[in-house]
């Protein structure tokens, strides 16, 4: 699955409009503690997390992750979104939680 196929699950809620790259995801990770996160996510890597909040937005944009999913229906704030957009991350919403959604992308073809 290609990054720019998320928009195509129904699952997930796109909340901005940056561009999707159209390489390859490699690698999903579902985390929340950001020291973990940072050693382990890179460009090629679909992350997974209920943490919606500024720091969250800093480790993508250290480790070059192109895009973030918020699970557990967890509130994203306009000024997450607003900072994303400066920094170009995708961001996306669901429901599900991380487990369920990973499940839902492996089927879609991750």
């Amino acid at each position: 699955m290609k990054f720019n196929e998320l928009i195509k699950v129904d699952e997930i809620e796109l909340l901005n409009e940056n561009s999707l790259r159209d390489n390859e995801i490699k690698e999903l990770y579902i985390g929340d503690l950001l020291s973990r996160v940072i050693a382990k996510i890179d460009e090629n890597t679909l992350w997974l997390t209920v943490q919606a909040q500024i720091n969250a937005l800093a480790v993508a944009c250290l480790s070059e992750c192109p895009v973030i999913i918020f699970t557990e229906d967890v509130e994203v704030n306009a000024d997450l979104v607003k900072k994303a957009n400066e920094n170009q991350i995708t961001l996306f919403k669901t429901k599900l939680t991380g487990g369920k959604l990973a499940r839902v992308l492996v089927e879609k073809g991750l």
